[in-house]
């Protein structure tokens, strides 16, 4: 196994949760709990690490991934364009609001239109 895969993530550093990437992408959030598992045991790391928590709207705590860029990156390469060019524009603000954040947007505006499936 890496040693370079299999650091844990630093405190400081920034995180995407899989909460978050389902909804940029507007996939179902087990959909994509299982393709971070996949990609982890691919990978043979322990995922425990990068497993958070958090409150849905009824007040029970859920699991939740929460991903460096790389690991967000390595997810979604699997995830056609529309949906990686939403979640790169997000980390893309991300990194923004921490070189500058005295000059945050009070409003988002993405790089690319959000992800619209076509209807068949």
């Amino acid at each position: 196994m890496n040693s370079t895969l299999t650091t844990a993530h630093s405190i400081n550093e920034q995180t995407m949760s899989s909460r978050e990437i389902a909804e940029i992408t507007e996939k179902r959030h087990d959909h994509v709990i299982r393709d971070i598992r996949n990609i982890f045991d691919q990978l043979e790391i322990e995922p425990t690490q990068f497993w958070g928590g958090y409150r849905d709207a009824k007040g029970e705590t859920r699991g939740c991934f929460n991903l460096n860029r790389f690991y967000t990156e390595l997810l979604i390469t699997g995830y056609d364009v529309r949906r990686r060019a939403a979640v790169i524009d997000r980390w893309m603000l991300l990194e923004e609001q921490v070189a500058h954040p005295r000059f945050r947007r009070r409003t988002p505006k993405p790089y690319v239109q959000p992800y619209i499936p076509k209807s068949s």
